[in-house]
């Protein structure tokens, strides 16, 4: 009737005109249950994230209500519209778990890696967050097909037949999957650590659920398969705590003497010995605390090598070479990063050419001497004009 198409209207607009009051309400009244913590910043960001599926779940309701008003006392709750109308729900209801996830998932992740609890990686926070998302929507699709009445089960035994083919085809994306999996598991690396598998060396960035992103050093942005990180041999250079090498071999001419060269090879040990940034063999050795059953491990592996402490310090006289005698010098720095291991290397090179000018010493240069046994005589015409 008449009458009840102006009831519709004066609700859808009402409905439309406490939108923004509703969905202000909704959204606070989530935020507040479920982020405890006073950060206006927070809240602001996913309140702005949930207010356009509110605004459209509420619309919907709106129209809903709208329809059950001009059509009373008929049901439409079995046609097609009222499942459309039902479907809708349903994904609006998941957008809205996703942004929630995302929003109060990646929130409260981050506050967990900063303030660094044991045993805590945000690797495996990072892909929890992606199965939520994935299980989100493989239940808002599942309703779906429950709503326009598909048989789930019946369904999903029909793709028995095509299961193999379909395997056959997704073969690649489920090995990046489980390699996914294994490289969580095995803890090669961590995002933020600088890695070597193959060709492949830079920055992880971020390791997900069919492959890891690594920025190169030439500030390119790297897609790596998961199965191809899982499948190379591995070499993480963030797996130090103390000690980053300096190996170099420092030629001298073979004009020095015996005494000369065990003098200078004394000198450089006993400058390393005495040099703060350089860890010696007398030092001892921060290891990880031993709790519980880690105690016990420590009598099964080498401990200092697990964890990554190197304190080594030679320096010997290594070889003759073709035009030098070679001193070795090989020995680990006190940090293991790159722009400081680069000027504690400087100075011990300053250092050891000084020690060289201290014992009349000079760096050799390649080098070739010949040597003639006999000088040819000179042809008759040029004796003839001498």
């Amino acid at each position: 009737s008449f009458g009840r198409l102006i009831l519709a209207l004066v609700a859808i607009i009402i409905f439309f005109s406490i939108r923004r009051i509703l969905v202000n309400g909704i959204a606070r009244l989530v935020n507040g249950f479920v982020l405890k913590e006073n950060n206006a910043e927070i809240h602001a960001l996913i309140l702005e994230s949930i207010r356009s599926p509110l605004g459209i779940m509420i619309t919907l309701y709106g129209i809903q209500f709208s329809l059950d008003v001009l059509f009373y006392p008929l049901d439409f709750t079995h046609t097609g519209f009222e499942k459309l109308l039902r479907s809708a729900y349903v994904i609006v209801f998941a957008w809205i778990a996703i942004k929630l996830a995302a929003g109060y998932g990646e929130y409260m992740a981050g506050t967990l890696v900063r303030r660094k609890r044991d045993g805590l990686r945000k690797e495996v926070l990072n892909l929890s967050l992606k199965a939520v998302y994935f299980t989100v929507v493989l239940i808002a699709l599942i309703t779906v097909l429950r709503i326009f009445q598909y048989d789930v089960s019946a369904l999903i035994a029909s793709l028995g037949i095509g299961g193999l083919a379909v395997a056959l085809a997704a073969k690649d994306t489920l090995s990046n999957f489980f390699s996914s999996i294994f490289i969580l598991v095995d803890n090669s690396f961590s995002q933020g650590d600088w890695i070597q598998a193959g060709d492949v060396e830079g920055t992880v960035v971020e390791i997900g659920l069919r492959q890891t992103t690594i920025r190169t050093f030439d500030n390119a942005l790297m897609f790596v398969p998961n199965s191809k990180l899982s499948n190379d041999a591995i070499k993480n250079w963030n797996r130090r705590k103390q000690g980053r090498r300096i190996k170099m071999h420092i030629g001298v001419t073979y004009t020095t003497t015996a005494e000369q060269l065990e003098k200078c090879v004394r000198d450089i040990h006993d400058m390393l010995l005495l040099h703060p940034d350089i860890v010696t063999p007398k030092e001892e050795v921060e290891s990880e605390p031993a709790n519980g059953l880690s105690r016990y491990r420590q009598e099964m592996v080498s401990m200092n090598d697990l964890t990554g402490y190197k304190n080594n310090l030679l320096v010997f006289a290594d070889r003759f070479g073709p035009s030098s005698i070679d001193i070795l010098v090989y020995c680990f720095t006190s940090t293991v990063a790159w722009d400081e291991w680069l000027t504690i290397k400087q100075d011990v090179m300053v250092k050891i050419m000084k020690i060289l000018e201290d014992n009349d010493l000079s760096f050799a240069f390649p080098s070739k001497s010949l040597y003639v046994e006999s000088w040819p005589e000179a042809p008759n015409e040029f004796a003839k004009e001498e």
